[in-house]
């Protein structure tokens, strides 16, 4: 922010002739290092998300392959491919919104002598600085708490799919075994093999 700040605040913005003149372009250079912290923002949450959905896949997959690993000890024919698991994404995206009091900073500038030559740019600087800074962690705040419920409701909906999923699965290895001990479909399961073991003579 300190960087930033001469870049939409100095003397080539702020050179209006009259007191209304320096206020609008205060304003206009205020907006502009709002939509600064604003895009600051947006990237840190951004980059924090793409981190922390691919932790979650990660350890997802991990726990789901060592879940199966568990199952097919004692049901080594058990099918539940990977490419089922992966699917049950999970994407987050939060945009967020930050707005200064534009009005507050309007005191700090009533001549451009007054403004540059007896600092009260320099107030102004750590003034808004300090009021970015405010509002830049209070959004991050919330939006930390919004991920926090979103989290918990995607994982647990994620659980719920793969609970799901097995579930099905494990219905129908038992009518699979159901059908395999079936006295009656040994004529049938024999049929079927000699054509198999035909077609790779």
């Amino acid at each position: 922010m300190n960087d930033y700040f001469p870049h939409v605040i100095n003397s080539a913005v702020i050179n209006g002739s009259t007191k209304k003149e320096l206020r609008n372009q205060l304003d206009g250079a205020i907006y502009e290092f709002e939509g600064f912290i604003e895009q600051f923002l947006r990237q840190e949450i951004e980059a924090s998300l793409i981190r922390l959905e691919q932790k979650l896949r990660r350890e997802g997959e991990e726990g789901i392959s060592e879940w199966m690993k568990q199952w097919r000890k004692e049901l080594p024919f058990l099918s539940v491919s990977d490419k089922e698991w992966n699917e049950q994404s999970i994407s987050l995206e939060h945009p967020s919104y930050l707005a200064l009091d534009r009005e507050k900073y309007a005191p700090y500038v009533k001549s451009k002598k007054d403004f540059f030559e007896n600092q009260e740019i320099k107030r102004l600087k750590e003034s808004l600085i300090e009021d970015g800074k405010e509002g830049a962690a209070s959004k991050l705040a919330t939006v930390e708490a919004k991920v926090k419920e979103e989290l918990i409701d995607r994982v647990a909906q994620w659980e719920k799919n793969g609970q799901n999923r097995l579930k099905e699965s494990l219905h129908q290895e038992k009518e699979r075994l159901t059908w395999m001990m079936d006295t009656s479909m040994k004529p049938a399961l024999e049929a079927e093999k000699e054509k198999l073991t035909s077609i790779f003579r």
